[in-house]
Order: structure tokens, then sequence, then C-alpha cells
């Protein structure tokens, strides 16, 4: 029985992978062989007979899948749908890459030197942590867009370097955090219903544009 749990759970998560489960939840590490053949990685897709088996045996279980120590060499798209949870962590970035996330989206000790103009990662939620994103030393210019439904939260990170050229656009449904970030931009633009910041964190740049949709606050007046 154990056994036939272990196959419905890797069938569930689509074989991209490992699965553990766990009282509250069901984790998928994606094989580093999945990431290589694949130019698009898509995660939990569901169809009916997938959702019966997760109404059955797998209920009120959150799905996460786990993108760990792997460096990407080609562009790559990352697409996950139906409310899950993807953790990219101690990975890097060489090429193109487009993230699009229908749930929580925690990003870790990532390292992403696109080449191309553009680089966008949206999500519900979205964490950046430990995180350098700038463009291609040989590349012309990027265009940056980090976009939460919900929160994003940025921490220990940096988002650009001098004279990049990179654009940079941060959106937030809610909560805009900036903690411990250092971000140099030609032009940047912000919005969101809050944003917030601390000492560490330095924004340095040509143009700025900012929105806030909710009560006006000290990093507002801060930037102005």
């Amino acid at each position: 029985m154990k056994k036939l749990r272990e196959l419905l759970l890797k069938y569930v998560m689509g074989n991209l992978g490992n699965v553990f489960e766990a009282n509250d939840k069901v984790i998928c590490t994606v094989d580093d062989s999945v990431l290589d053949n694949k130019d698009t990685v898509v995660l939990n897709v569901l169809d009916d007979k997938k959702t019966k088996l997760i109404n059955r045996y797998f209920k009120d279980k959150e799905f996460y899948y786990i993108i760990d120590g792997h460096v990407f060499d080609k562009d790559v798209v990352i697409y996950g749908y139906n409310n899950c949870r993807v953790l990219i962590k101690n990975s890097q970035f060489n090429k193109y890459v487009h993230i699009t996330i229908d749930g929580d989206c925690h990003i870790e000790n990532v390292y992403m030197t696109p080449d191309k103009l553009f680089l966008t990662i949206s999500a519900t939620n979205i964490e950046l942590c430990d995180t350098f994103i700038s463009k291609k030393a040989s590349s012309d210019g990027l265009n940056l867009c980090i976009k939460g439904t919900d929160n994003v939260r940025i921490s220990d990170s940096q988002l650009g370097r001098k004279n990049d050229n990179i654009n940079i656009s941060l959106y937030a449904g809610n909560e805009l955090s900036l903690q411990n970030v250092s971000v140099i931009s030609s032009d940047i633009m912000m919005e969101a219903s809050s944003i917030n910041d601390n000492e560490k964190t330095n924004i340095k740049y040509d143009k700025m544009s900012i929105k806030v949709t909710g009560p006006r606050n000290e990093m507002i007046k801060k930037l102005r």
C-alpha cells in the first residue's frame, strides 16, 4: 500500500523527480535530467484524473516543487499552476529566463545574468533573498520585471550593477518590502499598496516613478 501511494504521488506531481510526503504537504525535488532536457518546465498541471486522485488521497495538502543547485546554460521558461509553491535555490541562470507561478515563488541564493532584453518573475507571492540579478556583460541592456499579485519581499539581494543600463519594475498588489537590498537602475518603477524598506537598503537611479495605492509612508518621503 505504501508503494502504491508513492507511485500515485509521483504521478500526481508529474513524474518530475523525487517526491516526499509530510503531514500537510507534498514535496517534489525536480530532477536535473528534467531541467536539462526541457526548455519549458511546467509544474503542477492537473487534469480530471489527477484531481480525483488528489481529492481521494491527498486532500488539503499543499504542493511544493524544489529546483536546487542547477545551472541553466540555455533559455528556460518555468510555469507553475493550480496554487503550487515553487522554491528555486542555489542555482544559476546564464541565459533567458521567464518565471510565472500561480502560487508562491521563493528564490534564494540564485544568480541571474540573462543575455536577452527581458526577465520576468511573476507569482501570487514572491520572496527573493540572497540573490543577484543583472544583465549579461555582453548584452545591450535588461528590462527586469518582478510582479506579485499579493506581496513581493526582497532581502539581502542586489538588482543591477553600475553602468548596466537596466530598467527595473517592481509591482505588488499589497506590500512591497525591500530589506538590505541594493538597487542600481537607469529607470525604476515601483507600484504597491504599501512600500517599506530599512536603513541598509540603497536605491540609485537616473529616473524613477513610484505609485502607492495605500497610505503614504516614510520610504516615499525618503526617495522623493
